[in-house]
């Protein structure tokens, strides 16, 4: 059922190219953007607002410059489809007509993976809290923090036997996209290269958890990490290398990929 919930509502809208200019400024259809959102807030009778919060909400949007209209209507309907309380729907989609578009579209993406059912499954409270933690209150780039956190959603689904429930998928996520904007590089590609190579009997061959555990801690230290571990790992067991026992040649590979980043 949740999966109906999120047909967007269409605008009939039409954007129209911002004019070029030399200067270091944005240009805006401010009257459009809040002609839009009136004429939006004033159709959707069940929100039951009075004419001056309408015109209250629109002059706040029509500051977000160019597509705040539709930031503010793509994020207000999903939530109150979701569930979430008009108002509380209505101050979120405020703050992303504020936004960049990416911005926005990082929330939507990450609420809706959160919240569908064949996704993580979480409440709407828990969906809308990790949505806006991860799109409005990271300093990184909005689209690097989506595909990290799209990457990591999409390898819980695909791992079953590690049996990740929905909360611990969206932690993992939550670390893997903060370590992407320490580093301003996407490293949801470094982690599940690393945890294949812990896992598979070709490599490290651990069991999937000790793998799963390790991966994270050692993803911390950069995008170097999974080259480095294979790296180590391969010439401390290798008998033309050091010639160590697996469980060393691990204890190795962590040494060295500890050292994959340093502090200036």
């Amino acid at each position: 059922m949740k999966k109906m919930i999120f047909m967007l509502i269409a605008t009939n809208s039409v954007y129209a190219a911002v004019p070029k200019t030399n200067l270091e400024t944005k240009l805006c259809h401010s009257s459009k953007e809040y002609i839009t959102t009136f004429r939006y807030l004033e159709s959707e009778k069940q929100f039951s607002l009075e004419r001056n919060d309408i015109k209250k909400i629109a002059d706040t949007v029509s500051r977000g410059c160019e597509n705040a209209a539709k930031r503010f209507i793509d994020v207000n309907s999903l939530l109150v489809k979701a569930g979430v309380q008009t108002a509380d729907a209505i101050k979120i989609a405020m703050k992303y007509s504020n936004q960049s578009d990416e911005g926005a579209n990082t929330y939507i993406t990450i609420f809706k993976e959160a919240f569908l059912k064949d996704y993580l499954d979480l409440d709407v409270k828990a969906a809308t809290e990790l949505a806006e933690k991860l799109s409005f209150d990271k300093d990184g780039d909005a689209v690097m923090i989506k595909n990290d956190f799209q990457k990591i959603v999409r390898f819980c689904l695909d791992n079953k036997g590690l049996d990740l429930s929905g909360p611990r998928c969206a932690e993992i996520a939550t670390k893997i996209a903060d370590y992407g904007v320490k580093y301003n590089q996407e490293m949801g590609y470094v982690f599940t290269e690393l945890f294949t190579f812990l896992t598979k009997k070709s490599g490290a061959d651990l069991a999937t958890y000790k793998g799963l555990e390790l991966a994270i801690k050692l993803t911390e230290n950069g995008p170097l990490v999974a080259k480095n571990f294979q790296d180590a790992y391969k010439f401390a067991i290798s008998k033309k290398g050091l010639d160590y026992s697996k469980s060393e040649a691990i204890n190795f590979a962590e040494l060295m990929t500890s050292r994959s980043m340093i502090k200036k």
